[in-house]
């Protein structure tokens, strides 16, 4: 990717986060990478493209980091999910409370779109994490994957909307670590809960 256009999207996806769609400005861009605004709109037509290529590129960075530990062929699986569950954590907390509630408000098909990219991830890479856990021992067989799969999208889905994180205590990053250890820590083994919570089984002094 040519330089300028990897740096107009990096400057774009900051904005992003701490003001919204909304708070981002063509003009502001230009000037600040010493360019004129008909030169940036030669890289983007517009600032929906813009912003479109932000929140693609951001879910391709998600989905890459993610996949290369779900799919790491020698990982061990205790490692395996920790790693994906501090990964999800950090980039959640990129997804700021403005910037959601702008996509939500004002920008329904970007919000849309940051939708599908959310749901096809956690029903592609999530699932096949899953599967491994149960195929590895490590979490009971006693569910339904998709059962599960579609509880941890709908807990998610609802705990990141707008409309919560407005009034929340929590983070979008906190939010993440809840679901996972309360979902998660739902469907282990005993050997695995062990091995994953020591703390919580280590003889009182």
């Amino acid at each position: 990717m040519d330089a300028l256009k990897a740096r107009l999207i990096e400057l774009c996806s900051f904005q992003m986060i701490l003001s919204g769609v909304s708070g981002v400005r063509m003009d502001d861009l230009a000037q600040s990478v010493g360019i004129s605004k008909k030169t940036l709109y030669k890289y983007f037509s517009s600032k929906d493209e813009l912003i479109v290529t932000c929140i693609t590129s951001f879910f391709e960075e998600c989905e890459t980091a993610i996949d290369s530990i779900v799919f790491a062929p020698n990982m061990p699986f205790p490692e395996k999910l920790q790693r994906v569950v501090a990964t999800i954590s950090q980039m959640s907390s990129r997804m700021s409370p403005a910037l959601m509630n702008d996509l939500r408000r004002s920008h329904l098909h970007h919000w849309n779109l940051v939708e599908q990219f959310r749901r096809e991830q956690i029903f592609s890479s999530f699932r096949a994490l899953i599967e491994e856990g149960v195929q590895s021992g490590f979490f009971v067989r006693t569910y339904n994957v998709d059962v599960i799969v579609q509880m941890y999208f709908n807990a998610i889905n609802y705990t990141l909307s707008p409309e919560v994180l407005h009034n929340a205590s929590f983070s979008p990053e906190e939010a993440f670590q809840t679901i996972f250890g309360i979902l998660l820590g739902g469907i282990l083994t005993d050997n695995a809960r062990r091995l994953m919570y020591p703390q919580n089984y280590a003889p009182h002094q």
